[in-house]
């Protein structure tokens, strides 16, 4: 334009050269003009938009996610972005039709009522659907939904963002099955931190203790101790944690109510990605009742249900105990005298007193390491441990002297006496068996002789014994043998 004006200047006729040139100048100045306007306001917005939808393009290729848009009648419109293997039908089939036509009833509501949320608020956020896909798995996506147009002049749509939640729901339900089956566990279960601060009980650790989680959270286990269990028990058990080992063993606890359990314990440490030590896990079952059951039958089977004695299974694993560690051990078989007399005249019941009473009596003159077993009706059997035989003698003594006291029985006075057969390990037996029927003959050899007396075992009673048995078992037979045959024997005065 300058151009122009000056070659205007010294144009004088009108068809001057430099006229003509001052009128190309501002031709081309025009053109220049309408060029930059044209680039400004037509080819640069265009160039922005390319660019523009260049990246929203690659924005939705990159989303991993399924990106469509819908009408208010879920319809679909388009599909924007995502695998075509998440679709419930190839894309062509679907565009045009509405949800209720290509999904389950249930899910199918559950868009429409997402569809209405974000016509009302403007968006949508949380609903989740379970659907079959292309690939043959039944998947689970979550929605978004963003309401794009409330013009009138034009119909509202919807752009939805179909996120795949599958992984996440599956880890959410592992995660929940741990969960039920930790709360839900019948075996008290305690997580603490790495300073045995308590951080998770289950249901059943408060069923158990009666404490609730709130009266435990942030509390150290040993509110729960008795003082009963061994303090070794705990040293050993964080020596092995600490080590990084678990531990097994039992604990004496107590509940609220102050009863106290009797818990099997496994403890161990639980570490993070580095291998540290950041928890402590304990699985406690409560075994008071095993216990018990357990005791119970340890006494029905090793003691005698009357006088709770040891019975004879119980005696002879004391005399393979003690055999084992020692070679002098007395066996004393006390029988009671005309116990048959008392109870016929007493009766059975007050025949027990007296049995009971007779087992209190004879333990008072023993040593804790003495055994005292009934072994059947009025038999008592005392096993002593390092006791030579002049010794079991002054024990039988002891004991004659003790049941010489009478006893008090419906207002009756009773004096029993006893019939006692000594036996002495190894010399009169090298088993349980052959000591204990030594010890019985012995016994009987005193009742022979007239009762309330002991004696010691000695061969020639058991020969005593043997010819004894043999002679009643050849009388019985005489008759039916003929065997037996008067002599007359002449007597001259």
């Amino acid at each position: 334009m300058g151009q122009a004006a000056l070659l205007f200047t010294f144009a004088h006729p009108a068809s001057d050269i430099h006229n003509l040139a001052s009128h190309f100048y501002k031709l081309l100045a025009y053109t220049l003009l309408c060029y930059t306007i044209f680039c400004e306001a037509v080819l640069q917005p265009y160039a922005q938009l390319r660019i523009s939808r260049e990246k929203i393009r690659a924005t939705l290729q990159a989303l991993p996610d399924l990106v469509l848009e819908v009408d208010e009648y879920g319809r679909y419109l388009r599909i924007l972005a995502g695998s075509a293997h998440e679709l419930t039908a190839p894309e062509p089939s679907l565009l045009g039709k509405t949800v209720h036509e290509v999904m389950p009833p249930v899910h199918a509501q559950t868009v429409m009522a997402a569809l209405g949320q974000a016509q009302q608020n403007g968006i949508s956020r949380g609903h989740t659907i379970h659907l079959h896909t292309l690939k043959g798995t039944e998947e689970v996506f979550e929605l978004s939904i963003a309401r794009q147009s409330l013009q009138l002049e034009h119909p509202t749509t919807f752009l939805v963002i179909a996120h795949n939640v599958t992984a996440r729901e599956q880890a959410r339900q592992r995660l929940l099955q741990l969960s039920q089956a930790v709360e839900q566990n019948p075996i008290s279960i305690i997580i603490t931190d790495a300073q045995a601060n308590i951080e998770y009980v289950n249901a059943a650790f408060s069923t158990i203790t009666g404490y609730s989680a709130e009266e435990v959270l942030g509390r150290n286990p040993r509110m729960l101790q008795s003082g009963k269990t061994p303090p070794g028990s705990y040293a050993a058990m964080w020596s092995s944690l600490t080590q990084g080992r678990a531990w097994q063993g039992e604990m004496h606890n107590r509940r609220k109510d102050g009863t106290e359990i009797t818990e099997l314990m496994l403890v161990y440490p639980l570490r993070d990605a580095d291998g540290r030590i950041t928890h402590y896990l304990a699985h406690k079952e409560d075994v008071t009742e095993q216990k018990r059951t357990a005791a119970r039958l340890q006494q029905l089977t090793h003691y005698d249900a009357l006088t709770k004695l040891p019975n004879r299974g119980l005696l002879r694993k004391r005399f393979e105990q003690g055999s084992a560690h020692s070679r002098d051990l007395t066996l004393l078989w006390v029988d009671l005298d005309h116990f048959k007399d008392i109870n016929d005249a007493l009766g059975h019941q007050q025949g027990d007193l007296l049995l009971v009473e007779v087992a209190q009596r004879l333990n008072q003159h023993l040593r804790p390491q003495d055994t005292l077993a009934r072994i059947g009706g009025d038999d008592f059997v005392v096993l002593l441990p390092q006791t030579p035989q002049n010794a079991a003698a002054e024990v039988a003594e002891q004991l004659l002297a003790e049941l010489a006291r009478p006893i008090v029985l419906e207002a009756q006075e009773v004096v029993v006496t006893a019939s006692i057969g000594i036996a002495h390990y190894p010399s009169d037996g090298q088993t349980f068996d052959t000591l204990l029927q030594n010890a019985e003959a012995a016994k009987y050899e005193q009742k022979a002789l007239g009762r309330n007396s002991y004696g010691f075992y000695c061969p020639a009673i058991q020969a005593n014994a043997a010819r004894y048995l043999a002679v009643s078992s050849a009388l019985k037979q005489a008759l039916q043998r003929q065997e037996l045959h008067l002599v007359y024997q002449p007597q001259c005065r």
